[in-house]
């Protein structure tokens, strides 16, 4: 056995994943984000590989005079729109803080092996951390009083720590990439909206993002990732009556996650979906299974209890896969919709007779998926 000595040790190239170090700043400083505000704008930084950016809604908000009752999605649609803009591309993701939140109860950001990155059940008494309350874990009370507040949001540029398809280089010349957060409005969040008071609600973002590449570390242009970028889009679909509801999906690229919301009678916890199918072509890849079975089956594909009302079609199931992408240059991820191989891609959710549709009825339907750039 022949050792490399330590000059032809120097000159070998390691792979970018196994050189790199994340690293997770602030963007500049919190900003003002109360409900029928403006659209608030961080710039991301000029350095390094961008990985995904950590957004966090806080502060106090005050109900006056009695518990609010909330509208449309719910809660986490405080955050109305979350836009992701690189120079001379699309934009990546623009999509309502519900639907990147269900998209989170999957996310694997820091992590390649668990399925889920959301939040994790409360600690024993003898390990309760009073600090962590209004912080590390969500709030957002709705009662009279000062509610202290904490939403939290992960924008993905990639799958997961390991899979680092859809990193995007932040260093150009340029105009630089940025992330547009727009509040909803007191109309759009709740049924009284004078009687809640969010002056004291901010906005703060977070960026994890990886240095240029080091001497000894190929760039990660090297590699295939740069061609892809995760996308997040959401679609929306009225439900004007009791029964079948199509919905159209865009076929393009690589589906890994959806989530329908429904909302019914401007709540987003309705039971009223009574059976799921999905429709590719002229084929039904899930045929008019009923509710139960269907989350059940996503309950052990994915150990998660997703909220009521909200429908997943989870297919990108395994979080360690690198795999290539191209079937001409290897293995491809499994369970993976390959959306672009079809013309129609179609959920298909079924309304109960008894259902009560109520002002506002529609089905919200969170998309990530891999698309070529």
């Amino acid at each position: 056995m022949t050792l490399a000595s330590p000059q032809q040790r120097a000159t070998q190239l390691l792979p970018f994943p196994l050189a790199r170090r994340l690293k997770i700043e602030q963007i500049g400083v919190a900003k003002d984000f109360a409900l029928d505000g403006g659209v608030v704008e961080f710039e991301l930084p000029r350095i390094g590989y961008g990985y995904g950016l950590l957004v966090r809604v806080a502060g106090n908000l005050v109900v006056s005079t009695a518990t609010l009752v909330l509208k449309g999605a719910g809660v986490y649609n405080y955050l109305r729109r979350a836009t992701v803009d690189f120079p001379g591309e699309s934009d990546l993701v623009k999509a309502s803080g519900d639907s990147i939140h269900l998209l989170n109860q999957r996310d694997r950001p820091f992590g390649m092996y668990h399925l889920f990155n959301d939040e994790p059940a409360a600690g024993s008494l003898l390990d309760a951390n009073a600090w962590a309350t209004g912080k590390l874990t969500k709030a957002a009370l709705l009662t009279v009083g000062t509610n202290p507040w904490n939403l939290l949001y992960w924008i993905p540029f990639t799958r997961n720590s390991r899979d680092l398809r859809g990193m995007r280089p932040l260093g150009h010349g340029g105009e630089r990439a940025r992330l547009l957060l727009q509040p909803s409005t007191e109309a759009d969040f709740v049924t009284v909206g004078a009687n809640a008071d969010s002056a004291a609600v901010d906005v703060e973002c977070y960026i994890a993002y990886f240095d240029a590449a080091p001497a000894n570390a190929t760039k990660p242009e090297d590699h295939a990732w740069d061609r892809w970028a995760v996308h997040i889009e959401e679609v929306k679909t009225d439900i004007p009556a009791v029964g079948d509801r199509l919905i159209e999906i865009d076929p393009d690229g690589v589906i890994l996650d959806m989530v329908s919301r429904v909302v019914l009678n401007d709540a987003p916890t309705t039971t009223d979906v009574t059976h799921v199918s999905l429709k590719l072509d002229r084929r039904n890849a899930i045929d008019n299974v009923p509710i139960l079975a269907h989350a059940l089956a996503a309950f052990y594909q994915t150990r998660i209890l997703y909220p009521v009302g909200a429908i997943p079609f989870p297919f990108d199931q395994h979080a360690p896969d690198i795999e290539a992408i191209d079937a001409a240059s290897g293995p491809r991820g499994r369970e993976w919709l390959f959306s672009d191989e079809f013309e129609d891609v179609n959920p298909i959710l079924t309304i109960a007779a008894g259902a009560t549709l109520g002002s506002v009825h529609e089905a919200i339907t969170a998309v990530k998926r891999l698309v070529r750039i």
